[in-house]
């Protein structure tokens, strides 16, 4: 029975944020959504400002509780800014923040692609350099995968004899490809006429020893070929006949 399958076999992307050089350091973040569903970034806060499953959050004074957003929509991955108080940037490029766009913009966003999250300062109090999160993206779509496969009619039941001679009909089908597909090896024709008499009964003996080694290592194979596929019979026999035994019995 032919079956198409299609469509489902992966319906998530996945979004990869890997720290640059002049980022707060931080491990490599892997997060795995649905195709219009937000991947929330922020600060990690007493009162989480996403859904914890889904979100990248960082330890940053820099970064906003809710700072940007990432989404998968139309064959297309997309960035945009929340309102934050210190900006997006993508590619060292400002897509918005609190004061330049208070209505966000989705920009879309390819593998490769350079965010940063905020601008590095430094705490007057402390003196303490706070840097900004900065990572190369990797983002993976969704797969659709269309393939024919053929799958077994598992309502197919057979009797002991049924099921051996199916089996052994797959034998000799096997058998005949095998017989059609036989090669005989050619000679080289060659055409002189200054070669004596024993020179040519000579290659006459060869080609005539090559032609039967060549028939018996073919004899041989198909005699292997032939004895594995009764030990397949022979024991798909058996099985059959024991699960006829288990319904019956």
């Amino acid at each position: 029975m032919m079956v198409l399958k299609s469509a489902n076999s992966r319906k998530k992307c996945t979004l990869v944020l890997e720290a640059t050089e002049t980022s707060q350091p931080f491990e490599k973040r892997v997060v795995t959504f649905r195709p219009g569903a937000d991947v929330g970034v922020g600060r990690i806060s007493h009162k989480a400002a996403f859904s914890l499953h889904r979100t990248l959050l960082f330890e940053n004074k820099i970064i906003s509780k809710r700072h940007a957003s990432f989404t998968f929509d139309d064959g297309k991955f997309f960035l945009k800014d929340l309102s934050s108080s210190n900006g997006t940037y993508l590619n060292e490029m400002l897509i918005g923040d609190a004061e330049s766009d208070p209505a966000p913009k989705a920009v879309e966003v390819k593998t490769g692609d350079i965010v940063r999250f905020g601008v590095s300062r430094i705490a007057f109090a402390t003196n303490e350099l706070c840097q900004a999160i900065v990572g190369r993206l990797t983002l993976i779509p969704p797969r659709t995968i269309s393939r024919e496969t053929k799958e077994q009619d598992t309502s197919k039941s057979f009797t002991p004899f049924e099921g051996y001679r199916e089996h052994e009909g797959l034998t000799m089908k096997c058998n005949e490809t095998m017989t059609e597909g036989k090669v005989t090896p050619k000679m080289e024709n060659r055409e002189t006429e200054t070669e004596s008499v024993a020179t040519s009964v000579c290659e006459t003996q060869t080609a005539s020893e090559n032609d039967s080694r060549t028939e018996k290592n073919m004899k041989e194979s198909q005699a292997h070929v032939l004895a594995l596929w009764q030990a397949i019979v022979l024991a798909m026999t058996v099985i059959v006949g024991y699960q006829m035994y288990l319904m019956f019995f």
